[in-house]
């Protein structure tokens, strides 16, 4: 066993107390660690959890087509710098939602693909399949058989676009979209950065941590439902009380009345205004018809230039008829000198022009014609009544005053507050004869709230005391003997908060028969505190850490829920044993509550390579498949050989070039111990001797 397992299970072994002050001034002593196995919530369950088993890449960055085996339990990937050891995990992050680079397709292709293969043991196929369908996805995704052990396959295709880069997502060959590989990667997989130990300042993610210790991720969330359902009764009560005043009804009743006599309907003011206008801008034009219908025929219909066309054609008409008699005559004579024929041709002349006088004046009156009727047709369809006009503006002051009475700016806008304000009183009218019931419900369910509040507190506290035995541990074997590690519990007073009772309250060792603030995960605000020496204060985590001791506390932190969860298995498994045996049960959604897959990218970095067997050692025992632990597997790029020699499946990424010269990324999967030992040697800087025997000492 290694030497930070052995002094944290050492250390979990022991009964501890601490001295808690109560609030009446008095003390006792708080269990933090017990030997036996009702100690620890979290039971074993030696069924196999998820693992990623197989990832194909292709055309993404340095890779141009490769496939990489995986294994439960841990996966180390090794490689000399720049090779494109991240690269692997790069990938993966794209099966989990994560965005794309526009440089990630490696040219000259236009689409690059990942897919991954997720082996799923018969007794998790229920679990990912409730997910699956919380998710939107069809059920048959995965087969019935739930018994049996399945594959769930996510593929993910990034091609080129006209802006950046586009995605197209598969689940088992159902096209989803990338919300849904950001939600089920969230499920399945923990992913841990270079910077990871940043995260060890969020409220949030330590409470996350601390209720996986505590095994109170289903409570917690049925708290935050009870708690939601609570929120939706006091709203109803507020309703209410809004409406308590009968004057208050009355206003809105008369608003609703209003509205609806009115007839208002939507965008009707829009409509008005814009009628308004057409006739206003109009009004002139059509003036200015009737003046020109004047100049064509007159006030009454017998004068303008029809009239004097008319006269025109009384002359010419009198003109061709002299013409036509003038040469009736000439035609006639029987003169033949030269002189009667000009004279008979002139007569011919005169006639044909005044007949194509005559015919282009009667033109003209057609024309004149259909311009006055045009004119009469625009004066008849745009013309300006007054009658129309007015009732167009008094409509508008009417709904102008109703906007004004009611501190609305358009119809829109008046019709949502009427449709509220009817909603208001029909809700009103259907729940004052509830009041009663509403307010006994209420007064129930933060009794209950109260409870189950100070349960989950209770269960957290517990949690803290094995957590600090096991993080304390951890932490003397990454050099860091004498610090300390607490959990700061604690409620926020609040005056309009949830009243907890002075016996729950009592429980937890706060202040009862007062308000405090009640979240979606409880009562209990949550601060993990560390002191670096003997000597130091013990203050909030993210305030004293320097980097490399926040890398080997977020390592401990990691490490911390599989010693505790492995310690629990142990105490449980031997207490079965003495009484029996019989089935172990576990909670949590897949096995425990948490991923089931951790990927840990050069986490191990800041921690250095003379805290690298701890390091590994650790690792080793958070993945192992003989204990429920807080991963089935763990991916883990590293430069420390000492963690390359604790791996269970080894894998190695090497440059190459390719036949174009062209840098290529490739991975190759050790299997032979000679294979593993001239990589670790050269992790060492050594030969292969000592290789051999790291991996031998790794391996005993």
């Amino acid at each position: 066993m290694s030497s930070a397992v052995g002094n944290a299970s050492a250390a979990m072994q022991e009964p501890k107390a601490v001295e808690r002050q109560r609030p009446n001034g008095t003390t006792c002593e708080e269990p933090v660690a017990s030997s036996s196995g009702r100690a620890f919530h979290q039971k074993a369950q030696n069924t196999p959890r998820p693992y990623i088993n197989r990832l194909h890449i292709r055309d993404f960055a340095l890779v141009a087509d490769e496939t990489v085996e995986l294994r439960p339990g841990l996966n180390v990937v090794t490689g000399e710098s720049g090779a494109g050891k991240s690269v692997l995990v790069t990938a993966l992050g794209q099966l989990l939602g994560f965005p794309a680079s526009d440089n990630c397709i490696r040219p000259p292709a236009s689409c690059a693909s990942v897919e991954g293969s997720m082996h799923l043991p018969g007794s998790s196929v229920r679990s990912v399949q409730a997910l699956l369908s919380r998710l939107g996805l069809p059920a048959r995704i995965l087969a019935r058989a739930e018994n049996e052990d399945q594959e769930l396959i996510v593929k993910r295709e990034i091609v080129v676009a006209d802006k950046g880069v586009r995605s197209r997502c598969f689940v088992n060959g159902v096209s989803t979209s990338l919300r849904v590989l950001k939600e089920l990667g969230a499920a399945l997989v923990d992913v841990n950065g270079q910077h990871a130990a940043q995260t060890l300042r969020d409220p949030d993610t330590q409470l996350a941590l601390l209720d996986r210790i505590a095994g109170t991720g289903e409570a917690m969330a049925r708290y935050g439902q009870k708690l939601e359902e609570l929120r939706g009764l006091a709203q109803q009560l507020t309703a209410i009380d809004a409406l308590g005043s009968e004057q208050q009804r009355e206003q809105l009743q008369a608003l609703v009345d209003q509205v609806k006599e009115a007839e208002v309907e939507a965008g009707e003011e829009m409509a008005l205004r814009q009628r308004l206008r057409q006739m206003e801008a109009r009004q002139a034009s059509v003036q200015r018809c009737g003046i020109a219908r004047t100049g064509l025929v007159g006030d009454d219909g017998s004068g303008g230039v029809q009239e004097g066309l008319r006269s025109v054609q009384t002359q010419l008409n009198a003109v061709l008829g002299e013409e036509e008699a003038y040469a009736a005559v000439r035609a006639g004579s029987k003169d033949e000198d030269e002189s009667s024929l000009n004279e008979e041709e002139d007569a011919r002349e005169g006639v044909a022009l005044m007949g194509g006088a005559l015919e282009e004046l009667e033109q003209a009156r057609d024309l004149l014609t259909s311009l006055e009727q045009k004119v009469a047709q625009y004066a008849q369809r745009f013309r300006f009544l007054q009658l129309e006009h007015d009732e167009v503006s008094q409509r508008l002051e009417m709904l102008d005053r109703l906007f004004k009475q009611h501190d609305c700016s358009s119809s829109d806008a008046l019709l949502e507050v009427a449709a509220k304000a009817e909603a208001d009183l029909d809700r009103w009218f259907q729940l004052e004869g509830r009041r009663e019931e509403l307010e006994s419900r209420l007064r129930r369910m933060k009794q209950e709230l109260a409870a189950e509040g100070t349960a989950l507190s209770k269960q957290r506290r517990a949690a803290a005391g094995r957590l600090r035995v096991a993080v304390e541990s951890c932490l003397a074997d990454l050099a860091m003997a004498g610090s300390r590690f607490d959990v700061r519990i604690s409620w926020e007073p609040s005056p309009k908060g949830l009243l907890v009772p002075g016996e729950l309250a009592g429980e937890v060792y706060e202040e009862g028969n007062q308000g405090y603030r009640v979240r979606r995960s409880g009562l209990d605000a949550v601060e993990f505190l560390l002191a670096a020496g003997p000597a130091e204060q013990l203050r909030p985590l993210g305030a004293v850490a320097s980097g490399g001791e926040s890398a080997r506390v977020m390592f401990a932190l990691k490490a911390a829920p599989a010693l505790v969860l492995a310690a629990a298995s142990d105490n449980q498994n031997a207490s079965q044993e003495g009484a029996g045996g019989g089935d172990l049960q576990s909670q949590g959604e897949f096995g425990t509550d948490g991923a089931s897959v951790m990927i840990l990218d050069e986490l191990d970095s800041g921690v250095g390579s003379r805290l690298g067997g701890p390091v590994g050692q650790m690792l080793r025992r958070m993945s192992a498949s003989s204990s429920t632990s807080a991963a089935a597997q763990i991916i883990c790029v590293s430069h420390l050989p000492q963690v390359a020699a604790q791996a269970e499946h080894h894998v190695v990424v090497r440059k190459a070039v390719d036949a174009d010269g062209r840098a290529l990324t490739r991975f190759a999967v050790l299997t032979e111990e000679a294979e593993r030992a001239e990589e670790v040697g050269a992790m060492l800087g050594l030969g292969t001797t000592e290789a051999l025997q790291m991996l031998q000492a790794a391996s005993a």
